[in-house]
């Protein structure tokens, strides 16, 4: 009788859609081919999608009534998945790191404060700092000992050395390319053109990005062990974002400012470092002649990476299968790194002073 209830419902929901159909892309009301009539193949195949909707909703009320293993809900809309492929679980990544990062994800790794909750433990408190309560979020981020003892820069770095790889080939496939900034295209849909006149204007190019226009692209990073000047030619200050790049030609630099806070905390990430760095670039561009422009990137310390990363590279016009091997590189040494310092949560003794580099998955 159960299962009858649930099938009524499903057909129920799957009908009333049917009858006031409702937009679910951005492609527009009335996008494809509506069919007033069905075949029996195609409605069973419209309720399984319908039962499998309902089935994901369901899944997601449930979370919710659950106050630590919710996390994931926090950040699951402006964040990357994890990658959990074949390839990368059979050949990339090790069992460790994937049960790490899934345990993260719902705030069920064995810290202090949940062996306190199973019974296990009298007290709670962080073996290195001494906070009464330690949890996830501290040992990953908030830690005042791990801060001063440079776990969270060693991490930050090893992030931003994946940045540096991927910016410099990109900028050295830019530097060789001939300079472009329209094409001229007929003016196919004008129906009356004067006297005069040409038929033809020049339009952008598709391709066109923060980088278009140039071939001297110049880049800093800005790494604990190697801090850079800012260059000097450009503006006279004692800051230093994480990434400088810059055109001579064309009198345009583009700072680019990483983070690696919890993910719950990106969003107060963001506006931080936009605040932080909002007077500089109004200096630039208001007492010389460069163009100044501030971009973000935030990456979890669990292994998720902000939807801003992405948005980041793709208006320096970085291609989709280039971007997509970058942010699954990033993904992948930050949630390294957080192990790392989550297995060294209770050894004050910290030796990691060589960066991470993402690992090779063999061809298959």
């Amino acid at each position: 009788m159960e299962v009858l209830k649930h099938s009524s419902a499903v057909a129920a929901s799957y009908n009333l859609k049917k009858m006031f159909p409702s937009q679910v892309s951005k492609q527009g009301l009335g996008n494809g081919n509506y069919k007033a009539v069905e075949s029996n193949a195609e409605r069973r195949k419209g309720i399984a999608a319908e039962a499998s909707s309902m089935a994901g909703e369901l899944y997601i009320q449930h979370a919710h009534q659950h106050k630590m293993q919710k996390a994931w809900l926090h950040f699951s809309d402006y964040t990357e998945p994890f990658d959990l492929s074949w390839k990368s679980l059979l050949y990339k990544h090790s069992p460790s790191l994937v049960k790490f990062v899934l345990h993260a994800s719902i705030n069920w790794v064995r810290t202090p404060d949940l062996l306190k909750i199973w019974g296990l433990t009298k007290t709670c408190f962080c073996c290195l700092c001494g906070a009464e309560q330690c949890t996830l979020h501290h040992i990953l981020a908030n830690c005042q000992y791990a801060l001063k003892n440079k776990r969270y820069t060693w991490r930050h770095d090893s992030v931003l050395k994946v940045f540096q790889s991927a910016l410099t080939e990109h900028l050295a496939v830019t530097n060789s390319k001939k300079k472009s900034s329209s094409v001229d295209v007929p003016y196919l849909y004008s129906s009356f053109v004067s006297a005069g006149c040409s038929s033809h204007k020049k339009i952008p190019d598709s391709n066109h990005n923060l980088l278009s226009g140039a071939t001297d692209w110049q880049i800093l990073v800005d790494f604990d062990s190697a801090n850079i000047l800012f260059p000097p030619d450009i503006f006279t200050t004692s800051e230093r974002p994480d990434i400088i790049i810059w055109s001579p030609s064309r009198k345009k630099v583009i700072l680019i400012e990483l983070t690696c806070p919890a993910e719950e905390g990106i969003a107060n990430a963001r506006s931080r470092k936009l605040l932080r760095y909002a007077n500089l670039v109004e200096q630039i561009s208001n007492q010389t002649e460069w163009n100044c422009t501030l971009l973000t990137a935030e990456v979890g310390v669990r292994g998720f990476v902000a939807s801003s990363t992405r948005r980041c590279m793709r208006s320096l016009g970085i291609k989709a299968a280039k971007l997509r091997r970058f942010l699954l590189e990033t993904s992948e040494v930050v949630a390294r790194c957080s192990f790392s310092i989550y297995l060294s949560r209770e050894n004050k003794v910290w030796q990691q002073s060589r960066l991470l580099e993402p690992s090779k998955a063999p061809r298959v």
